[in-house]
């Protein structure tokens, strides 16, 4: 304790208070301001340069297997037409397959996908076997719901305009660690940045949603979740999640025979 003079002791308590609140004040604004002074800014700008670095090491992928899920909830085109999961493969530069589960009324069909060179052939689900049919342009108003499905048309591309990207922690996934990055997007612009904007009556995207990237050692994007609407159907809080495997590894994506 530091030496003070003996009428310290007799002075009232209000008194004593007043000579030592300056001190405390000064020491709390200390202790305060230096992690926020010393710490956020540096946390901001490694989860920027981590960001950069992933979204150049996925943008270099020859390919990749994806497995979209969601959580409170599921993605609806139209009423009646739920879209409950999708697993499948991105081959660059412009194939893509997937198989999606599909819930109309109170059936659940599984309909496959596949993308070459721009033209899409879908499973016709009212035949037996995979019996495929050429829809062309899959557009509806401007807008392709194939963009939904594959994360190299929406999901990726967001991971290079992420805002305000903070490092979150470690997590493991499949018992892998992994860097967590939590940020916001605007996927309204990432979409017609893509030209794939659609009317407001089919989409309901906010202009900021809740962003995590997770990122392994390989600086490769393992996991994405991204929080809120993007079709009118879709609930408030949905929560699309979608991950990422198999890079690199041969993939033989081949158009439908006629």
């Amino acid at each position: 304790m530091p030496n003070l003079p003996a009428t310290y002791f007799t002075r009232p308590v209000s008194m004593r208070a007043r000579l030592l609140a300056p001190a405390g004040i000064a020491a709390a604004a200390l202790f305060r301001g230096m992690p926020a002074m010393a710490q956020t800014p540096e946390a901001s700008d490694e989860a920027a340069a981590l960001l950069k670095t992933a979204a150049e090491t996925m943008t270099a992928l020859d390919t990749f297997h994806f497995v979209l899920s969601t959580e409170n909830g599921t993605t609806q085109f139209y009423e009646g037409l739920e879209l409950t999961g999708v697993e499948g493969d991105v081959k660059r530069p412009d194939m893509f397959r997937a198989s999606a589960t599909v819930k109309i009324v109170v059936a659940e069909l599984t309909i496959k996908m596949v993308s070459v060179g721009g033209r899409v052939w879908i499973t016709d689900p009212m035949s037996n076997g995979d019996k495929y049919i050429d829809v062309g342009d899959m557009g509806v108003s401007g807008f392709d719901p194939a963009t939904l499905i594959n994360p190299d048309r929406l999901i990726l591309p967001a991971i290079d305009a992420i805002d305000n990207p903070t490092i979150a922690g470690m997590e493991s996934i499949d018992g892998e660690e992994m860097t967590r990055i939590d940020g916001t997007v605007n996927l309204r612009v990432t979409l017609q940045e893509n030209g794939s904007g659609a009317p407001d009556w089919i989409l309901a995207i906010p202009e900021s949603m809740p962003l995590s990237v997770w990122i392994d050692v390989e600086n490769r994007v393992r996991r994405v979740q991204v929080t809120g609407p993007i079709l009118q159907s879709e609930a408030d809080d949905l929560i699309r999640q979608v991950d990422f495997s198999n890079f690199n590894e041969p993939i033989d994506i081949q158009a439908p025979s006629s």
